[in-house]
């Protein structure tokens, strides 16, 4: 029997897990890595940390499993993280993080120099951000540091090359960095004429399912596995979320209800951009374009309420009867989510969150449902972005916490008269890297009919009998919020 690992390279956390060719997971393993908040916005990690918590988490699943069966190592990886590189690939300071905003100065700058179409049609994203900022930042204080045959690299492919000594990446992590075009699915030349980078000083740009390499000798005794078991190119940790999901379909809208909620919706051509802050690139299905598009205000709303409220003792079942006590659309009371400082898209700038209509008889209960129903309409709201832009979209597939709540789903899909299915599995990225290099195993099956069969189980929720006080309740949501303009309206 064939064994796979996947390992999904978090921002603070790591993960690896065992899986068999119908996706059965048999093990897994997980580790922390630290993360240092710094002075003017600057947000740094230890690419030697991020290194040695792989290989850690990656030795103890082999362990738990007959490693001789394991023949490849799928790699997920967090998006637009910086490493800087001598020639031989010794990083140079830290990893800079996709959090780190201390190039926003820059990135401002950049983007009203060069416009949001000139941006648009060349990086699938209508703001500067992430890699463009950050190296021009570099390029003011230490223009030394990108000189050729210096290298500027990413978390992914670090991690990539201390397996295999390739440094290679694929178009949905590079997608992440903003200096890829999703249209010529290649680094952006003007792009990088712009930031005097020469592509030969980035990570080597390959297909899915094309493999990096094979395990280093020494890599391999540390970790217990054979020379030649295959390494893949990093993907996107959403993107590999989508294979584990099965979130590979013209019409899947993908999203991780977490902290914030985050959308990747799948189309079969390159829709334009819902919002400046979308995402535009390649799906790792050949043919199939991904959007990614965040709320930025999700999970962090609800647990605002709950700390509010004092329901921290709470388990997740005995919160979800409280919001089954109240009927659909609470007596009225109604809550924006915009509890978020950044701005929110669409709406003007300063829009903050409100809860409104209460009543004496409103008590805990009616708040928690509240706030449920009030993240469905943002969720509605943002998916009318994604209609606006031309895409379709058939059914949302739910991965993260909320998943498996009695109430949350329900909710969602009678807001946006989409089927809701909810993923059973909460490590969707590792899960999916897995899927991911039993393609480069079987370069001639497709990665879509192997996500079918490998992707963890869903349950299937579809629109109830409070659909119509909800049609309601969402027009109304749309109807009150202070639009900054027609878009998605």
């Amino acid at each position: 029997m064939t064994l796979l690992l996947g390992l999904d390279i978090g921002t603070t956390n790591i993960k690896a897990v065992a899986a068999d060719l119908d996706g059965t997971i048999l093990a897994e393993s997980s580790r922390g890595v630290e993360i240092f908040h710094l002075p003017n916005g600057a947000v740094r990690q230890k690419s030697s940390d991020i290194i040695a918590a792989s290989l850690d988490v990656l030795r103890e699943t082999a362990a738990r499993v007959d490693a001789s069966r394991i023949k490849g190592i799928g790699i997920s990886s967090q998006g637009g993280a910086i490493q800087l590189l001598e020639p031989d690939h010794s990083p140079i300071g830290d990893v800079i993080s996709w959090l780190d905003m201390s190039g926003a100065e820059e990135d401002q700058a950049f983007a009203t120099r060069k416009g949001h179409d000139w941006l648009a049609s060349r990086i699938g994203r209508g703001r500067s951000g992430l890699a463009i900022g950050q190296i021009l930042r570099l390029r003011n204080e230490s223009p030394e540091l990108l000189q050729p045959p210096r290298r500027v690299g990413f978390v992914g492919d670090v991690v990539t090359h201390a397996l295999c000594g390739r440094s290679a990446t694929d178009g949905t992590s590079l997608g992440l960095t903003l200096l890829y075009n999703p249209y010529k699915k290649d680094y952006d030349p003007d792009l990088l004429a712009e930031l005097k980078i020469d592509k030969s000083q980035l990570p080597e740009l390959i297909e899915p399912q094309q493999p990096a390499g094979t395990l280093l000798p020494e890599i391999a005794r540390q970790i217990g596995l054979s020379e030649d078991v295959f390494v893949s190119a990093p993907v996107h940790d959403q993107y590999a979320a989508a294979l584990g999901t099965g979130a590979v379909h013209s019409g899947d809208v993908m999203f991780g209800a977490g902290t914030a909620w985050v959308l990747l919706a799948v189309s079969d051509r390159p829709a334009a951009t819902a919002t400046d802050d979308a995402f535009l690139c390649t799906h790792l299905v050949p043919g199939l374009y991904g959007q990614i598009v965040s709320l930025s205000n999700g999970g962090s709303s609800f647990q605002w309420a709950i700390n509010l409220l004092g329901l921290q003792s709470l388990t997740q079942d005995e919160v979800d009867r409280m919001i089954l006590g109240v009927p659909a659309g609470c007596d009225g009371l109604q809550f924006w989510p915009l509890l978020s400082s950044f701005d929110v898209a669409g709406l003007q700038p300063g829009t903050h969150g409100r809860l409104m209509g209460l009543q004496l008889y409103h008590g805990q209960s009616h708040i928690m449902r509240a706030v449920v129903e009030g993240l469905a309409c943002e969720l509605f709201r943002y998916l009318r972005f994604l209609h606006n832009s031309g895409i379709a979209m058939k059914r949302l597939i739910m991965c993260g916490k909320a998943g498996s709540s009695l109430i949350t789903p329900q909710i969602l899909a009678d807001v946006t008269d989409l089927p809701v299915m909810c993923a059973s599995y909460s490590g969707a990225s590792a899960l999916g890297a897995a899927v991911l290099v039993a393609g480069v195993l079987q370069p001639d099956e497709s990665l879509q009919r192997m996500a079918k069969r490998m992707a963890t189980p869903v349950r299937e929720v579809l629109s109830g009998v409070n659909h119509e006080v909800y049609r309601q309740l969402r027009q109304e949501y749309l109807a009150a919020l202070p639009w900054h303009t027609e878009r998605g309206k």
